[in-house]
């Protein structure tokens, strides 16, 4: 109210001057005094428009763009994130996770980790192990050379397969000299006794023993083991193998027999003996078995011998095998 008030005291105080003006001065002056009282109206509506408090000159917006957009923005000074002091990867390993190994077995394995941080690893970092069977590696070993960022480290254990049938993994973890452990790694193998590859089953029941030999279808029977003799860490697994002479056709059973040092004896397939059939197109034929496998525990000879129970129970071949432990 006030704003129009003030627009239309202006008016008329244009008016008048003007009037006067007209009738005094002429054109020169008239313009002259019209300019003046512009001037004036000018000044009294900015004046009227700053004590309103309204009218104010906005600032510019962005084209779809909000006043809270514009508050919620982020500081356009972007975040740098540094890479962690102590990172690493694993690259390759030997002997991969699942393989099988015999009884009480050495075996030697490598795993190759790239320091991808951007701390060198000193030799005040150790290799530790965590958790499962350790497999006669080490507990406990530092760093013998530097380990710039970019660069491999080879870790290599020795170890030895357990001597009884299962899966076994032992983890090992990298640690920094304060303790703080940043990636760990394992090995992972199954132990399985080598033997035959052919199902044994129950005693057959009565055969035809009309054969020759005194019924027995194999003759010239021999024990051959890959390694007759052992020095080295107990216990060991030996490789025994069975040779012979396809004589007659039908089926045939025979078993290892045992006995350690102390003469304690066993079948190498406990009561259950393997059963073998031979066909008429082997006969003549010089044939081996697979390999059957025994851990030997203790010091000392050991004397294998192949038995056959049809038609009746005979030893045909003996052997002996001599494991020195150094352990």
């Amino acid at each position: 109210m006030k704003k129009a008030f003030l627009y239309i005291s202006g008016f008329l105080m244009l008016t008048l001057l003007l009037a006067c003006g007209i009738s005094l001065g002429g054109v020169d002056e008239e313009a002259t005094q019209m300019a003046e009282m512009q001037q004036t109206m000018d000044h009294l509506g900015a004046a009227a428009t700053s004590e309103n408090g309204q009218d104010e000159p906005a600032e510019p917006e962005t084209e779809g763009e909000t006043l809270e957009d514009q508050e919620q923005q982020p500081s356009p000074t972007s975040t740098w994130r540094a890479a962690p002091c102590n990172r690493a990867e694993l690259v390759s390993e030997t002997i991969p996770d699942g393989t099988v190994m015999s009884p009480g077995q050495t075996f030697t394995k490598t795993w190759e980790i790239r320091n991808t941080g951007t701390c060198t690893w000193t030799g005040e970092y150790r290799i530790v192990f965590n958790i499962g069977h350790k497999m006669n590696g080490f507990t406990e070993k530092y760093l013998s050379q530097d380990v710039d960022p970019g660069e491999i480290l080879n870790v290599t254990a020795n170890l030895t397969a357990n001597s009884a049938e299962g899966d076994y993994k032992g983890t090992y973890k990298l640690k920094a000299p304060d303790g703080t452990a940043f990636i760990k790694f394992w090995t992972d193998i199954i132990v399985e006794a080598e033997g035959f590859d052919i199902e044994p089953i129950e005693p057959l029941p009565d055969l035809d023993y009309s054969r020759p030999l005194g019924g027995f279808i194999v003759s010239n029977m021999a024990i051959t083991i890959t390694e007759p003799t052992h020095s080295g860490p107990c216990p060991h697994s030996f490789k025994l193998k069975i040779c012979y002479k396809v004589e007659g056709e039908g089926q045939a059973r025979y078993n290892l027999r045992i006995c350690d040092p102390n003469n304690q004896c066993g079948y190498l397939h406990g009561q259950t003996d393997p059963v073998f059939n031979f066909d008429e197109d082997q006969i003549g034929q010089s044939l081996c078995s697979p390999n059957w496998g025994y851990q030997a525990n203790k010091p000392g000879t050991y004397t294998v011998s192949v038995v056959c129970f049809d038609p009746y129970e005979k030893i045909m071949a003996t052997k002996n095998f001599t494991c020195n432990c150094t352990n």
